[in-house]
């Protein structure tokens, strides 16, 4: 189990990094982590937990041999000749492989794509580790600013009346 451990902090403060040195949210790649929005229960994603793009692939029918056929693709928002405004080909399906060893087991230890669960970005609502860091500190602002006016408050009280945070609020 410490092994384990290590690998996910591991993995975490290597992921850490490739946030805060990634330029744009639109270029998700393989191995970069995402956040699902929506859950799908039987597959093992659950809202607002991270996960790993192990793969990225369009799958379709192949008109001229008439079979289906994977082509890999680089990353998410990858545009591919003869391809709509997503960058996917028409009569295409972009796919994620996405694996979590704390939903998908520790079978995946050693082998994640054995685990990992094959979905469409629409279908988890994908958020990119940057966007969600973001928007948590967009919302973190609001409370920043009540603390400052708390806090010069309490200096205020404390320069007229000469009491403590705790007496300001009790009316002493």
């Amino acid at each position: 189990e410490t092994n384990e451990s290590e690998s996910v902090l591991g993995r975490f403060l290597t992921d850490i990094g490739k946030i805060a040195g990634s330029g744009s949210c639109n270029n998700v790649k393989c191995g970069d982590m995402i956040v699902a929005k929506i859950d799908v229960q039987n597959l093992g994603i659950y809202r607002d937990q991270s996960y790993e793009i192990r793969q990225i692939y369009d799958q379709g029918l192949n008109s001229e041999s008439g079979q289906i056929e994977k082509l890999p693709v680089d990353a998410l928002f990858t545009s591919v000749n003869g391809s709509d405004d997503n960058g996917v080909p028409r009569g295409y399906t972009r796919y994620l492989t996405l694996y979590s060893i704390i939903h998908h087991g520790v079978k995946g230890v050693f082998d994640p794509d054995d685990v990992a669960v094959i979905v469409t970005a629409d279908e988890v609502g994908l958020v990119t580790i940057k966007q969600e860091i973001g928007d948590a500190a967009l919302l973190a602002i609001p409370g920043f600013f009540w603390v400052v006016v708390c806090y010069l408050f309490t200096n205020y009280y404390h320069e007229r009346y000469g009491g403590n945070f705790i007496d300001a609020f009790l009316g002493r």
